[in-house]
């Protein structure tokens, strides 16, 4: 039940985004829509993401990635990601 609560959230986020003209910087629910409708496009089992942040992304997508990498510079941010 959790989950369905955050997907709403969600949701009714990315729903006030495109109300508002889909201004800068692009939400998340988009970005995350998005890249999977690509990877399905192009066949795509590889996902890398560099600049890791708090781990979102990758969060989203590895269930959908066989095989997901990801590159973090900082190094309080690659802890946080371990």
């Amino acid at each position: 039940m959790v989950q369905f609560s955050k997907n709403v959230r969600d949701y009714a986020r990315y729903y006030r985004w495109i109300m508002k003209g889909r201004p800068v910087p692009v939400d998340h629910v988009f970005k995350r829509k998005r890249l999977l409708n690509l990877a399905k496009e192009f066949g795509c089992s590889t996902f890398v993401e560099t600049g890791t942040f708090y781990g979102q992304m990758v969060e989203a997508v590895r269930k959908f990635f066989p095989v997901v990498l990801s590159v973090e510079l900082s190094p309080a941010l690659y802890e946080h990601n371990l």
